[in-house]
């Protein structure tokens, strides 16, 4: 039987955290999953770290050169042969029931929901030892409009892969070609056509680090989502 579930991690040069990632997924209590690894061109042990495993369920992908986020994600999303898909990042990990109660949840919703998306605990670096701090938690979807204008994304994210699809994958057609805030992008092009379901569960763990690619680009980060914001208003026939 095919896998119901592609778990996806397009990853850069996140060996230091990459097993932690893994094996939390690679011990889930739900067993019908694949594993899709796209290696965005690491220059650090990512790859020695991920051929270490032998375990069938992963599918691995080297990049030759560095595409970026978004790109990454359509070469995994061109591979995936589950139903649903789950995104997750090579600094992060999942609780280890966390597929189990997403499939669960995603299974009873219509198929004009097109993500799943929960709450996520973040960690934070301190004094020589990775700490909870607070609980990041989503918003109940009320209307594609009010979700847009929380110019952020919720996780984790359990996609519908026949939305991804319609949509052709992550937009890449902006300035930076996806490499930043294509999370955000992507779900305004799946609220052209459908809606999200919020599942108030604790299944994923965030560490929050300063260097990351995307807390180095905060600067831009509140005008880069209102402008797709307001591309999507004008879209939805709406104003801002």
């Amino acid at each position: 039987m095919g896998s119901k579930v592609t778990v996806l991690l397009a990853t850069y040069n996140n060996a230091a955290y990459l097993r932690t990632c893994i094996d939390s997924v690679l011990t889930q209590s739900y067993r019908n999953f694949e594993f899709v690894i796209v290696n965005d061109a690491s220059t650090d042990r990512t790859e020695a770290i991920v051929r270490s495993y032998r375990d069938p369920r992963i599918r691995y992908v080297r990049l030759p050169r560095n595409l970026g986020k978004g790109k990454a994600m359509n070469i995994g999303l061109a591979k995936a042969r589950g139903a649903y898909l789950l995104e997750i990042d090579g600094d992060d990990w999942l609780e280890r029931d966390a597929i189990r109660r997403l499939v669960a949840v995603m299974d009873r919703q219509s198929s004009s929901v097109a993500v799943v998306y929960g709450d996520r605990r973040c960690w934070e670096w301190r004094k020589g030892v990775w700490v909870p701090t607070r609980l990041y938690k989503g918003q109940p979807f009320v209307s594609r409009e009010k979700w847009a204008r929380y110019y952020r994304t919720f996780g984790p994210r359990f996609y519908r892969v026949s939305a991804l699809r319609r949509i052709k994958g992550w937009p890449t057609n902006d300035p930076s070609k996806g490499r930043l805030f294509e999370d955000y992008a992507l779900m305004l092009r799946l609220l052209d056509h459908y809606r999200f379901h919020y599942t108030p569960q604790v299944l994923y763990h965030v560490r929050v680090r300063w260097n990351s690619v995307s807390r180095s680009h905060l600067g831009i980060w509140k005008r880069s989502v209102q402008a797709m914001a307001s591309l999507a208003f004008r879209r939805w026939g709406k104003r801002k």
